[in-house]
């Protein structure tokens, strides 16, 4: 990905005017998923850099471990019956993959075939 292109989209979240707790919810696991794959701090994006591309600082199974975490969450709200946090959860799951998705659509697919798996058989994401 672009450093720019980059830092551009997280100056986008960083000063997005967000009306509902849903979106306050999506962006704030992107800017999370984004810094954290990255190794961005907070206030990065407000730095001038050099236009180059910059790689991932973490691997391709870190950051899909990091994204399942979320469906692990999840499944423990399913199990407890806590119905009311399921939803946020799944919004919080559902941008993690979309943050990914902006930097490794193929990491994304990949996510979303054993989220799939996961969930449809109701194994652990480990």
């Amino acid at each position: 990905m672009n450093n720019t292109t980059l830092m551009n989209i997280i100056k986008e979240l960083c000063t997005e005017t967000n009306n509902s707790r849903e979106r306050r919810t999506i962006v704030s696991v992107q800017l999370g998923v984004l810094r954290k794959a990255f190794g961005l701090k907070n206030n990065d994006h407000l730095k001038t850099k050099s236009d180059h591309r910059i790689q991932p600082v973490l691997t391709q199974e870190e950051i899909k471990n990091e994204t399942l975490w979320y469906s692990e969450i999840f499944q423990l709200q399913q199990k407890n019956n806590q119905h009311e946090k399921l939803r946020e959860t799944f919004i919080s799951l559902s941008a993690a993959i979309d943050a990914v998705e902006m930097f490794d659509k193929d990491l994304a697919l990949n996510i979303k075939g054993e989220l799939a798996a996961i969930l449809r058989t109701g194994a652990t994401a480990k």
